[in-house]
């Protein structure tokens, strides 16, 4: 219930932009939510995927990447492969390594990210032309510094 809370009181304050405060709670929720649920509960992985975007947000890229990843390891155990939860979890963490510079690594988080739109979004021509807008332009973005 405490976790819900702060889970709640996270998303009004990133709302009103207050990310500092947003991430400090939902570090407390997570802090809350690991002491009852196993290590690999898809709650977790929500939760570090806020956390991500809180430091994204506060151009604290490292950290953001280091909860992302987190993120995904607990999605890739408790989701199915197909799970459309991936394509967020795709985007943020390619758009955090571009962010860091790091185009190799954006560009394969990137791909994934246009893999997961075809299965989910094949009949959205605007979602699929979005996702390869956005994959194009990580890759230029690394040919650039060739």
């Amino acid at each position: 219930m405490i976790a819900a809370t702060y889970i709640c009181l996270g998303i009004v304050c990133y709302k009103q932009k207050r990310f500092a405060e947003a991430l400090d709670s939902f570090l407390k929720a997570l802090k809350q939510q690991c002491e009852h649920l196993t290590e690999e509960h898809p709650v977790l992985a929500f939760l570090y995927n806020n956390i991500g975007a809180m430091h994204y947000k506060l151009k604290q890229y490292s950290a953001a990447l280091t909860n992302q990843l987190t993120c995904l390891t607990i999605e890739s155990k408790a989701l199915p492969k197909d799970h459309k939860t991936f394509i967020e979890t795709y985007e943020n963490i390619a758009t955090t390594y571009e962010k860091l510079g790091q185009f190799d690594q954006a560009s394969v988080y990137a791909e994934k990210y246009v893999e997961q739109i075809k299965l989910h979004y094949s009949g959205n021509a605007q979602k699929l032309s979005d996702a390869a807008d956005f994959l194009k332009r990580i890759q230029i973005s690394r040919d650039n510094l060739k």
